[in-house]
């Protein structure tokens, strides 16, 4: 709700009484970015709740893997490090894959310190895919990092709301990462940074007929 209040809150104040005009557009400035931050609370929200309430959806798009080199490209578009194999395929939706590594490398550069630099790399481990997204950014404190993918948590509060993050980006990871039977790890040292690991289980061979 605090965005939301935010904005009324303002609102009230610009009918209560007369304001010179620097102030007023002080009070529109807040309003708009408040109006941003919750256009992006409820688009995670609505994401979330399609992940966790169409999952048979996902899983047959999943059926086909995606192009985990489009993925990055894609992505990169808009964020930009390097992309993995451009053979390589991970066993989930090209949407969902798309909506995970986003919300990772949106994390990792957003997190940083001036000057940081964020890797991302994907392979295959025994039955088990995985995308790994690390940079030497701020870091996360051990004591916050049991509750790192709960809805809503923040660590860094203030730099939170200053950026525009809603608290449900890596909650989105982890409901996507447990779409497909998998799971994300994190490694994270306070100032050296933090790694995000994807795991996602790669599907069984198929036994031939005889």
């Amino acid at each position: 709700k605090t965005p939301l209040t935010s904005i009324r809150g303002y609102l009230e104040l610009l009918k209560s009484s007369q304001r010179d005009e620097e102030t007023r557009q002080q009070f529109y400035e807040i309003i708009d970015i408040e109006a941003d931050r919750l256009m992006h609370l409820i688009t995670d929200m609505l994401e979330l709740s399609e992940i966790e309430n169409r999952p048979a959806l996902d899983r047959q798009e999943a059926a086909e893997g995606c192009n985990l080199a489009e993925v990055s490209q894609e992505v990169m578009a808009q964020l930009q490090p390097i992309a993995p194999d451009p053979n390589l395929r991970a066993p989930a939706a090209h949407r969902r894959m798309r909506q995970l590594l986003t919300n990772l490398m949106s994390n990792a550069i957003l997190y940083n310190k001036p000057g940081g630099a964020v890797w991302v790399s994907a392979g295959r481990a025994r039955d088990h895919f995985f995308l790994r997204v690390r940079d030497n950014g701020i870091g996360i404190p051990e004591e916050h990092q049991a509750r790192i993918f709960e809805r809503f948590y923040r660590v860094y509060k203030e730099r939170s709301r200053a950026l525009g993050g809603t608290g449900l980006g890596l909650s989105i990871v982890k409901h996507i990462a447990q779409l497909y039977g998998g799971s994300v790890q994190l490694e994270s040292r306070p100032d050296e940074g933090s790694v995000f690991t994807v795991y996602l289980p790669l599907p069984l061979p198929q036994t031939p007929v005889a």
